[in-house]
């Protein structure tokens, strides 16, 4: 099916894209059991060339950017109270202050996350504010503009702050000229806003437990660790340029590559689990195959950027908005990690293809657009239900968590797997907390049984911790001594 669709666009630049990710998928199948999210990739790479197919009008467009905005502005009022008001946070997201150093993460979970989120958001209600004719509307927008301007600045996260300044800088050069009001007041308003934002991180501080502490943070070892990290996997990359080292194990692959290659002389603060760098991820892991298929992705977008500019600074505008995820891409990790965002790069891709504005509708397709209009509420039901699903489980694994694992069951439920990677690992934490009620040689022997292989594909400080302290327990000190020295390449 997928090959169909993507031969009837075989003239348009979403030929590439489809194209470039089906090859981008290829190697990444076969590692399917240890990486399963090649699943949603796919999945999402389905839905992109479904819609591909389907006209949308302007009304429909601008009404999209409004949808992203209101989302973005959303955030805004939650990530004011996950870093003014903390004990609020705490009771009702659950958010740690002191471990996130008043950084807001919003419903994401990780701070660069929202960044490139708030900074998509503030591209689109930027070409909002291109558009709009009337002038209270266009103050409101602007206030909504400032608010998020904040929110990045209090953030402090560089990958949001390149994507934002990108967008709005190109939406400026496309602008100036036809909406020079627009333009100066929007800047103006959103960089007052960010230096106001700057100034809280600086100067204001948050009780916490009796103690004041301030939001700002160092860049020192977050620059030492990227630097580090892209340095390496280039070098592994040289190793095996051709067939890469596969999927779902770059985790551990690369603390070994460290281990084999001790003239490096590379530690890092924390575990590598991406090279901040899909281009050089897709590398290590696919080989030729993968590079080549992120390639052609790129290059269907760049077609649609060279295609837009020639229709005017609107459908360029457009064409802008996906800049924020693209520079997220290459700095941080995958888009697939967040349904959210890989929902929102699709949409914004399929808004970058604006060829479609000034070509009339052949009315002869209408059935097959009834089967493109089915197929995509298929795939709509499918992802709705497998949310709910991985909601359900989500929340269940959450309650038992919040009771340090005492009822965790032997036989996970299947619903588990929508969460596999958290499940088993709370699975081997259960072990470690019943044997210290039970003290059951048994939890130890199925903890190194489970561990053992999840330590071939990923890393953790703890886990490592307690496997070297029940190996040395029990007497196999040689594999202990291994599993120390990948531990003190983290510590």
């Amino acid at each position: 099916m997928f090959f169909f669709l993507s031969y009837k666009i075989k003239n348009r630049p979403s030929f590439f894209v489809s194209t470039g990710g089906a090859l981008f998928a290829i190697p990444w199948f076969f590692y399917i059991r240890t990486s399963p999210d090649v699943l949603i990739f796919l999945l999402a790479l389905v839905g992109y060339v479904i819609i591909s197919f389907e006209s949308i009008s302007k009304v429909s467009r601008v009404c999209i950017l409004q949808v992203i905005f209101s989302l973005a502005l959303c955030q805004v009022i939650l990530c004011f109270i996950q870093s003014f008001l903390p004990n609020v946070a705490k009771d009702w997201y659950e958010y740690n202050w002191l471990r996130n150093g008043g950084r807001p993460y919003g419903i994401f979970q990780q701070v660069n996350l929202l960044a490139s989120f708030l900074a998509s958001g503030l591209a689109c209600g930027y070409l909002l504010l291109m558009q709009e004719k009337r002038i209270y509307r266009q103050y409101v927008i602007i206030t909504g503009l400032a608010a998020i301007a904040i929110i990045l600045a209090i953030n402090q996260s560089r990958t949001g702050w390149i994507g934002a300044v990108a967008a709005i800088l190109l939406l400026n050069i496309f602008f100036i000229t036809s909406r020079p009001r627009q333009c100066i007041e929007g800047t103006v308003a959103m960089c007052l806003a960010a230096a106001f934002g700057i100034w809280i991180v600086q100067h204001v501080s948050v009780l916490i437990n009796g103690q004041h502490w301030t939001l700002s943070r160092e860049y020192i070892n977050s620059n030492h660790d990227r630097w580090a990290m892209l340095t390496t996997t280039w070098k592994m990359i040289m190793d095996k340029p051709v067939t890469g080292w596969g999927y779902g194990a770059f985790e551990s692959q690369y603390i070994h590559y460290l281990l084999d290659h001790p003239q490096l002389n590379v530690k890092h603060s924390s575990i590598i689990p991406h090279p901040h760098n899909e281009l050089l991820f897709a590398w290590v892991q696919g080989g030729v195959i993968a590079v080549t298929g992120l390639l052609l992705m790129a290059a269907g977008w760049i077609k649609f950027f060279i295609n837009a500019i020639r229709s005017g600074a609107v459908n360029t505008g457009y064409a802008v908005l996906i800049i924020p995820l693209l520079v997220h891409l290459n700095l941080e990790y995958p888009l697939y990690q967040s349904f959210i965002h890989l929902g929102l790069f699709v949409v914004l891709l399929r808004l970058a293809d604006t060829r479609e504005l000034s070509q009339k509708k052949d009315v002869s397709k209408a059935q097959k657009n009834r089967l493109m209009r089915f197929s995509g509420a298929i795939i709509g039901c499918i992802v709705v239900v497998y949310g709910i699903i991985g909601l359900y489980a989500n929340n269940e694994i959450t309650r038992l968590e919040r009771h340090e694992l005492a009822a965790f069951p032997v036989s996970p439920p299947w619903y588990f797997e929508t969460q596999r990677e958290r499940s088993n690992f709370d699975s081997m934490i259960a072990l470690l907390v019943d044997y210290n009620t039970t003290r059951s040689e048994q939890d130890l022997a199925l903890f190194i049984k489970k561990a053992t292989p999840w330590l071939d594909y990923g890393v953790d400080k703890n886990l490592l911790v307690s496997m070297i302290t029940i190996l040395r327990y029990r007497g196999d000190n040689e594999e202990a001594a291994k599993l120390y020295a990948e531990y003190s390449l983290i510590e």
